[in-house]
């Protein structure tokens, strides 16, 4: 495991607020989210007539593209890249330094070039292959049209973060979390039904996709406002906030804030991002504005740990 501090970010207060992305994070989709774009690729590549586009993505692809932003859902990314494919992008790497961090905007505007492909077909053939056939059903508003008998990627998930880790997190001075996540609220329904985090963060602090979209700024007020309401009555309202998320998204997330014109004052409210990112990828994240990155969620209690050193309320 690793992690690495920016050497010139010092919290004003002690850290005692967390809010976690989800994927990536606090849940492990390598088996589930990645393996779903690829086959939803291939199937309609395939219903297109064009089944040399198949075996074309592959897992540096996919990052490339996250990294490049602008990306809601896996929804949008699987769109981007398709749509890439189909226009011609020989090397979607390229496409997605082309995108400029704009995702399904620059999509739309591939579609002149042969790219025509309807946004809610691909989300109906995404959510058949995440789901599977049997457990389908019970996910759409109508019967599924296609039957095919896949057996659903979500099975791959796993918890990466553990009772016993939120614990440690709450005896260095976590006082409230929050949770920020893409997910709508069947997929997140899936991780809370699998693990610990209902014993630790209320459902009501729990900002989904269906709710607002990263990196909207106002995700963070959402956020902060319903983890406020929930400190003892005799607090003081100040925050003071890591983020963890796993994209680029994520850091424009706790970047926009600090731009944002509604945006509190750093005296009630500071927030620094936590990149969860590969070891290779730190130097990128953390030039780009990230108070740390780890390569692992069991790294941050380490990290907290080391930014209350640094604000002098605990010692090496």
């Amino acid at each position: 495991m690793a992690r690495v501090l920016a050497t010139d970010i010092i919290p004003p207060r002690p850290v005692d607020s967390l809010i976690f992305d989800v994927d990536g994070v606090l849940w492990d989709t390598t088996g589930s989210y990645d393996p779903a774009i690829v086959q939803t690729i291939d199937l309609l590549a395939g219903h297109m007539g064009r089944d040399d586009l198949s075996g074309k993505v592959g897992a540096s692809d996919l990052r490339a593209m996250r990294l490049a932003g602008g990306l809601n859902s896996d929804w949008d990314l699987t769109y981007v890249v398709l749509v890439a494919l189909l226009a011609g992008w020989k090397d979607l790497r390229a496409a997605a330094a082309a995108t400029h961090g704009r995702g399904r905007a620059w999509a739309e505007e591939q579609r002149g070039f042969g790219a025509n492909l309807e946004f809610e077909l691909l989300r109906y053939w995404f959510d058949l292959v995440y789901w599977g056939s049997e457990r389908i059903g019970g996910v759409l508003d109508t019967p599924p049209v296609h039957c095919a008998d896949l057996p659903g990627t979500w099975h791959a998930e796993r918890p990466l973060v553990t009772a016993s880790l939120l614990d440690c997190l709450r005896h260095l001075g976590i006082e409230a979390m929050g949770i920020a996540t893409g997910r709508p609220l069947i997929e997140l329904q899936t991780v809370l039904d699998n693990g610990p985090l209902l014993d630790y963060i209320d459902f009501d602090c729990m900002c989904r996709g269906d709710i607002l979209k990263k990196p909207d700024p106002a995700v963070v007020s959402w956020c902060v406002d319903r983890m406020r309401s929930r400190l003892p009555a005799q607090r003081g309202r100040e925050l003071t906030i890591l983020y963890s998320g796993d994209t680029r998204d994520d850091l424009d997330l706790v970047l926009n804030y600090d731009r944002w014109d509604a945006r509190e004052p750093s005296e009630a409210l500071w927030i620094g991002a936590v990149s969860v990112v590969p070891e290779s990828e730190f130097g990128l994240f953390l030039e780009a504005g990230a108070a740390a990155c780890i390569d692992h969620v069991s790294e941050l209690p380490a990290v907290v740990q080391e930014f209350q050193v640094r604000t002098g309320t605990r010692h090496e």
